[in-house]
């Protein structure tokens, strides 16, 4: 239910944009809540510009578009710190997704004008809102995991996950293993290898197997350890890391070599 003020843009059949502020659930009629809504509306504007100007500076031939869309919404959200805006206090976080998910796939700005550059930042649903992680139900998981995913420097999350957003969603969804720590020091012990590993070890057939030993070292549930990765030091993580993660497995019986000084539990 929707509790305080925010603007739902639309477009109509002609291709024109409406808006609606709602509260409550229900249209708003006192004038401080049209007040709000403008001015969350023009804040959204300026974090989804600031999100297009990073996807162009930051647009890497060995990093899809994906994921550094994802990665630049989050981090102008939270410069922009539209999670902390008045209109949003006190209310569910996925109001704000919802506004966003609306705003976003008609590239409404607030003073009724189409933002073609928002074009690459959009959720993609057309594989259904209900059973495609990238869409959501109106984009709440999608935005969800921008925000999380920007706690690191984008580089950094490059590396961490290979820039492959599907291998942020095996992270993400499991809580015990969220914390900004665990994602460093899984970087950390990435740069330990030669590039060509690292990036075996990442890709999307090889990191599902990263994942599960760290779920069965950290259990979301049924019997779990004391100490979860929150709990650790980056550094302790990554010697946990190098303990678990099973490389003989993930590259059977050739191996590539490690770098000299560098971790891992196979090669010379």
């Amino acid at each position: 239910m929707i509790k305080m003020p925010g603007k739902l843009w639309e477009m109509t059949a002609d291709g024109g944009l409406v808006s609606n502020v709602l509260e409550r659930g229900i249209p708003a009629w006192r004038p401080e809540s049209f007040t709000l809504a403008d001015k969350l509306d023009r804040r959204l504007d300026n974090a989804l510009d600031e999100a297009a100007r990073l996807v162009n500076s930051l647009s890497h031939p060995d990093i899809p578009k994906t994921f550094t869309s994802a990665w630049a919404i989050g981090r102008a959200l939270k410069e922009a710190n539209v999670q902390g805006h008045d209109a949003l206090q006190y209310e569910d976080p996925k109001f704000i997704w919802r506004v966003m998910f609306d705003k976003a796939i008609v590239g409404a700005r607030s003073d009724g004008t189409t933002e073609a550059d928002w074009k690459g930042l959009r959720p993609d649903i057309k594989l259904g809102r209900k059973t495609n992680r990238q869409g959501g139900r109106k984009g709440d998981d999608y935005w969800s995991m921008c925000v999380w995913l920007a706690e690191q420097d984008h580089a950094d999350a490059a590396k961490t996950f290979g820039g492959s957003i599907r291998n942020v969603w095996q992270m993400l969804e499991r809580p015990t293993l969220r914390p900004l720590v665990l994602r460093k020091a899984l970087c950390s012990w990435l740069e330990g290898l030669s590039d060509s590993m690292a990036s075996q070890v990442t890709n999307t057939k090889n990191f599902p197997k990263l994942m599960k030993g760290f779920r069965q070292r950290w259990p979301a549930r049924g019997k779990r350890p004391a100490l979860q990765p929150i709990h650790y030091s980056q550094k302790d993580l990554k010697c946990e890391i190098d303990r678990i993660v099973d490389l003989q497995e993930i590259f059977g019986d050739y191996p590539p070599v490690r770098l000299v000084g560098g971790t891992g539990s196979i090669g010379s």
